[in-house]
């Protein structure tokens, strides 16, 4: 018995809770609905004072205020550009004469270009050391090492058709002009033929193919033995003067002219 009561009870609260959230939620519907209503009500007041105001507007026949601003703003412009085109009619009338354009002036000649090059020649120095090892293994035995001679280079060009060529060689012993040559590049101006190159000076004997390469040079720690028996270590340099000319055929050709 008592469990039936507790269930009707239950059941009664449980009613009264849900007709409580019932009325909640229609409270709340109908506070929404009453916003609604006067939006909707301030809106159309807007509508009834804009067109009012239309109305007034078209029964005046004036135009709104920004309409007229910009009829103003036109006709100022107007104005100016007329004031421009009178301005700039009035100039041509007058005939201004345009300033004479500047002359151009004459290019600047620079001489003595050939002098500063021979003064400043393209220099060169090329040291040759040389290191002895005595033994089976290598480094066994230090012999020590000797500085075996300096080559100092100066070449430039002395004019368009010829160059300047020196070469010095320093050694413990001494310096001395190891060759010193002037090669003329084109020869027609001294009336030679053109594929004729001549060369004066102090020059190598050439003789072979490793006479002609300085010591430093030389693919050898040591020149080799007929070679210095032969030439010595002046490598026949004296005062000579070469020519070679080349022959043009299916090969090359250089022939050897004369040493003094």
């Amino acid at each position: 018995m008592i469990r039936w009561i507790s269930l009707i009870l239950s059941g009664l609260f449980l009613t009264i809770a849900l007709g409580q959230e019932d009325a909640n939620s229609s409270d709340l519907k109908e506070q929404e609905l009453q916003q609604l209503r006067e939006r909707v009500a301030a809106l159309e007041r807007l509508v009834q004072l804009l067109q009012s105001e239309l109305s007034a507007l078209k029964r005046n026949g004036a135009a709104p205020q920004t309409q007229t601003q910009l009829v103003a703003l036109q006709q100022q412009t107007e104005a100016e550009r007329r004031k421009l085109e009178e301005e700039l009619q009035r100039e041509l009338q007058q005939g201004v004469t345009p300033s004479p354009a500047p002359r151009p002036s004459s290019p600047s000649v620079a001489y003595g270009g050939g002098l500063w090059q021979a003064l400043n020649p393209d220099t060169s120095v090329i040291a040759n050391f040389r290191t002895g090892f005595r033994g089976k293994r290598p480094f066994a035995s230090f012999m020590g090492s000797e500085f075996s001679e300096a080559e100092l280079a100066f070449q430039a060009a002395t004019d368009p058709f010829s160059r300047l060529d020196t070469f010095i060689a320093v050694a413990p012993e001494g310096a001395e002009i190891d060759e010193a040559t002037l090669t003329i590049l084109d020869p027609t101006f001294i009336g030679l033929p053109r594929n004729l190159q001549v060369r004066f000076g102090k020059l190598l004997a050439p003789f072979g193919q490793l006479n002609s390469i300085h010591p430093p040079e030389q693919p050898f720690v040591d020149s080799p033995l007929v070679h210095r028996l032969w030439f010595g270590h002046v490598h026949g340099n004296a005062h000579n003067s070469e020519g070679e000319e080349t022959i043009p055929a299916e090969g090359l050709f250089t022939g050897t002219g004369i040493s003094l």
